[in-house]
């Protein structure tokens, strides 16, 4: 198959296309298709080249999933596997063929240079024509060779069943090739691809490129920071603990969810078996990676982190949406000969916490992550802690549901007497059945019976028992209610203070929370001022349909940049801060992480001194707008190509500069210092649409999006409004996008910002045909080329009139129209050549839509030119 490639001109400047035929394609018409030679092996004799077709994949032909060679072999029965390729026999062409792949056979000795060995197949069907055909293997269902060539034994018996396929491995060392290109298209109707679940997963994203196979773990292996410490006073679980075990053990398990009421001891649970299989006699992970999402809840920093972990070296920049990350993610742990323990704790904030979508996650690019991960295609093992449901896995054999239920008695009196507390069998017995055997209950008040009375369990009030129809995290705030009268006035409004934080808090913020009743100085926190950052002209039009009018971009042009300027800090004030942490710490309300130097605590106790702060309003604002202005002195200047995580300190300073109620001083920190102007930072540079979308949540009073964003420009409000639909569109949560939309056009219908309004349109029409709704699409476009015609701008108006026109064309297309859909793609076509005389056709989204309308009229010359 190679050879017949060199033997033209497929490889020159350009190439010639080589016939392919799709036998069982829907549409006799799109069974012939054409492709171009991407990529192939100079060096090495390997039969693998790279095809892309020149034309979409034919309707009934659907992709295959892969896998490599290694994974087929070495079973004590061999696996069988299926083919389709195009030999001849007696008239017919285009035969299937099935057989058994052996194991891998050895280096060849006619000197060809190969970069893996080839498989072995047993088949009695392979001949000539199925050279290039997919090997499927029927026990994986994932093909994991193409056929290279047959045993030629002239008539003798031995072997005459015998032939080679290259090992999947092999294709997946193509330079450049895409995870697309991956994809193996076999000629046969939509079938299942899969047998660990009941529906196909979404192909990757395009242009993401594969790993290299991973010769050694990362450098740092076992990434533990963001985990809890190990408790010294551990008890039981024993049945649990033997339970992951043997889901880590076993070959048929790669997801286990730890699942059960907040304050049972998950994440403890989680933190003490990943201990104890690294101290154990048991397979031994390559690496281990945590991640608390209840400390960061972005999942796109979770993606960026793991990628991170995976690949140090890995230029980010290159994969800058969520979804490439993911598709890269999913690559890298399929290919990797590393075993790898992800441990996902908290992931609760991540899913639907109640109504009909209880338990599903609210992370589109998540769910497909872990849904993959799922497949059980590589050798790694994620552990997952949660309160709820994990619904999206429930269907793959894979997954392992496990609850985490209360302590028993036995175990709750060993945790008090390891806390400290004395009292009789009885007696402790007693006083853990009253509580349901609540772990973090417990843990609190054996805590408290230590410091406030000697550890004596007669001393416990009896009045602090909890009632029978008490709600169980209603148990926490009794047990904290009776905490906080121990604690004193500094100690309480400190927690009151920290409560704010939505991250773990920093060591060297210890001061912010100090009361100003013990501050001995004063440090002005405030940021300096720099330059503006440079926006490049005319960026906004080419970049995506944004609504942001050219008088407000001017004036963001004008705004200063925040740059660090270091607070200057009390060693008094610190010692005195200090004190009263060391004493939560003791009263285990926070906890410490030596590694990252911040404190963290249970969101339950969190949620117990947020309510208590929001009895006294002003103190909580001039907290929020202390620390706004202490993530502005940490986030320094502004980087040009930012990750996530440099960008982390300024989204918190908008959180809480709008928590403050300075929604406008937010919207400024946002736009010039995050976004950089019409540079789109998070959506245009990184692709982080999830992160976007809860941080302009922030604008709204409690996050609740049906009101009116509290920015005070009527401007802001209608962008506000429209980035919301956007990033809702691009998450594929498209059903909840159209309010926004239509909101936001109303404003500026009221405005009389037509260009900003035929834009609004410009997106309804694209939204209502991504939903099916075709009417409501054509409707759309043509409400914004209605609006387009009254921009005063001619520039403008031609833009926003092809734009339009391109809508309304493929409104129509999809509606069937085709005689209506043409005019309307020639008048944007001549828009276009209009606007620059150097394009010629409609280009980007609108240019691949022209040419699927030209191809299903017929007219596929035109519609090659124009691509």
């Amino acid at each position: 198959m190679r050879n017949s490639f060199f033997s033209g001109n497929a490889l020159q400047d350009e190439p010639t296309p080589i016939p392919i035929y799709f036998q069982w394609a829907q549409i006799p018409a799109e069974r012939a298709q054409t492709a171009i030679l991407q990529h192939c092996f100079h060096d090495y004799d390997d039969d693998a080249v790279l095809l892309q077709l020149q034309g979409p994949l034919p309707d009934g032909i659907v992709p295959a999933k892969w896998d490599v060679g290694e994974n087929a072999v070495g079973y004590a029965e061999n696996h069988e596997f299926d083919s389709l390729g195009y030999r001849r026999e007696k008239g017919y062409q285009g035969m299937p063929a099935n057989g058994t792949i052996l194991n891998f056979a050895g280096a060849p000795t006619d000197g060809r240079q190969l970069q893996n060995d080839v498989l072995m197949l047993q088949s009695q069907h392979i001949d000539s024509g199925m050279s290039g055909a997919p090997v499927l293997d029927k026990q994986l269902d994932k093909v994991v060779g193409i056929i290279a060539e047959t045993y030629d034994v002239q008539g003798a018996v031995v072997d005459r069943d015998t032939s080679f396929a290259v090992d999947y491995a092999v294709v997946q060392m193509l330079p450049d090739l895409s995870e697309a290109s991956l994809e193996v298209f076999l000629a046969q109707p939509d079938r299942p691809t899969s047998s660990t679940r009941s529906e196909a997963t979404p192909a990757a994203s395009l242009g993401v490129k594969p790993v290299a196979l991973s010769a050694t773990p990362p450098p740092n292996p076992f990434d533990l920071k963001r985990a809890p410490k190990l408790l010294d006073e551990w008890v039981g679980r024993g049945e649990l603990l033997q339970n992951l075990d043997q889901d880590w053990e076993s070959g048929d398990r790669c997801i286990t969810g730890l699942i059960g009421f907040g304050g049972e001891g998950k994440s403890s649970l989680a933190r003490q078996w990943v201990d104890r299989l690294m101290q154990s006699g048991s397979p031994q992970p390559d690496g281990v990676f945590w991640w608390g999402f209840y400390e960061n809840l972005d999942v796109e920093q979770f993606f960026e982190a793991l990628l991170r972990y995976l690949e140090p070296t890995l230029d980010l920049s290159q994969y800058p949406s969520s979804s490439a990350k993911v598709a890269y993610l999913q690559t890298t742990l399929h290919r990797s000969r590393h075993r790898y323990l992800l441990v996902l704790d908290g992931l609760e904030v991540l899913q639907h916490p109640q109504g009909d979508d209880y338990g599903l996650f609210t992370s589109v690019d998540l769910k497909n992550w872990l849904r993959d991960f799922a497949e059980a295609t590589h050798g790694s093992f994620c552990l997952i802690t949660t309160r709820a449901p994990l619904l999206d896995l429930i269907d793959y054999r894979t997954y392992t549901h496990r609850e985490v239920e209360h302590l028993s008695a036995n175990e709750g009196v060993e945790l008090l007497q390891k806390l400290g507390v004395s009292g009789s069998d009885p007696e402790l017995r007693q006083v853990v059945q009253q509580w349901g055997g609540y772990a973090l209950v417990l843990s609190l008040l054996g805590s408290y019976l230590v410091d406030h009375c000697d550890g004596d369990i007669q001393q416990l009030p009896a009045d602090l028992a909890p009632t029978a129809q008490e709600a169980k995290y209603d148990r926490v705030s009794r047990v904290l209610r009776r905490y906080d009268e121990a604690l004193t006035p500094a100690e309480r409004e400190f927690l009151e203070g920290f409560s704010t934080f939505r991250l773990p808090m920093p060591q060297t913020a210890l001061t912010l929370l100090l009361p100003s009743s013990l501050k001995q100085s004063s440090a002005d926190t405030r940021p300096q001022q720099a330059p503006p950052a440079q926006e490049p002209a005319g960026f906004l039009a080419t970049v995506r349909r944004a609504l942001l009018p050219a008088f407000l971009r001017e004036s963001e042009s004008k705004q200063p940049t925040a740059t660090a300027q270091p607070a200057a800090s009390n060693p008094a004030d610190e010692a005195t801060a200090l004190k009263i942490v060391d004493c939560l710490v003791k009263y285990r309300i926070l906890r410490y992480n030596a590694d990252t130097a911040t404190y963290a605590t249970h969101p339950l106790i969190r949620d117990h001194y947020l309510k208590r702060l929001e009895q006294h309003p002003d103190r909580a604002v001039a907290l929020h707008r202390q620390i706004a202005d202490f993530y502005l002195t940490t986030a320094g200047d502004t980087l040009r190509f930012p990750t996530l995580a440099d960008l982390t300190p300024l989204i918190e300073a908008v959180h809480h500069r709008c928590q403050a109620g300075d929604y406008d001083k937010g919207f400024r920190i946002y736009r010039d210092q995050i976004d950089q102007g019409s540079r789109w930072v998070i959506t245009s540079v990184l692709g982080a649409y999830e992160t976007e979308l809860n941080l302009i949540q922030d604008f709204f009073p409690g996050g609740d999006t049906t009101q009116t964003p509290q920015v005070s420009s009527p401007d802001h409000q209608r962008f506000v409004l429209n980035e919301i639909g956007f990033c809702l569109m691009n998450l594929g949560r498209l059903v909840e996008a159209p309010p926004f939309y239509e909101r936001s056009a109303a404003g500026y219908v009221s405005a009389e910002h037509w260009s900003a309004v035929s834009v609004s349109y410009q997106n309804l029409a694209e939204l209502y045909a991504s939903l099916g709704d075709l009417s409501a699409s054509a409707t759309a476009a043509e409400s914004a080329l209605t609006y387009a015609r009254r921009v005063d701008d001619e520039q403008q108006k031609k833009r926003e009139e092809r734009d339009s026109l391109a809508d309304q064309g493929w409104a129509a297309h999809l509606q069937g129209n085709l005689d209506a859909a043409q005019p309307a793609f020639q008048q944007a076509e001549q828009l276009e050549q209009q606007i620059d005389p150097d394009e010629q056709y409609l280009y980007s989204l609108r240019g691949i839509q022209h040419a699927e309308h030209l191809r299903r009229r017929g007219d596929s010359d035109y519609a090659r030119r124009i691509t």
